[in-house]
């Protein structure tokens, strides 16, 4: 949806059945390679998200959700192994670590590298 931008974490819908944690390890595992534990997830916040937008794929849309957002502390991960990201075709384009103090200068300057989100990503 955003080509070429830095997005903060791996995302998905939420399928029946499941919940927010179930998803937040499906989608670490299949956009990034990442074998995560439930123990290895912290939820931070959750966001209100209400945007509007067109894409070539979908055409104009509304997009009304709940996003929770879990960090993962990277010195949890047990080996180097773990910490390995190795990104999927067609989900994502390339992936790193970033510290989570980096993170919220970035996104506090509104760094154009970076999809753009509301302040409570921030605050």
């Amino acid at each position: 949806t955003n080509p070429g931008k830095l997005d903060v974490s791996a995302a998905g819908h939420i399928e029946v059945g499941d919940d927010s944690l179930d998803t937040a390890l499906r989608e670490i595992e299949e956009e990034l390679g990442l074998h995560v534990l439930t123990k290895d997830l912290d939820l931070i916040f959750t966001a209100v998200s209400d945007a509007k937008g067109f894409t070539e794929k979908h055409g104009e849309f509304i997009c009304r959700e709940l996003q929770d957002v879990y960090v993962i502390d990277y010195a949890k991960l047990n080996s180097p192994e773990e910490q390995k990201i190795v990104v999927a075709d067609g989900e994502v384009d390339e992936a790193m670590w970033i510290d989570i103090d980096q993170l919220k200068q970035d996104l506090e300057s509104a760094n154009e590298d970076y999809v753009f989100r509301e302040r409570t990503y921030v605050d």
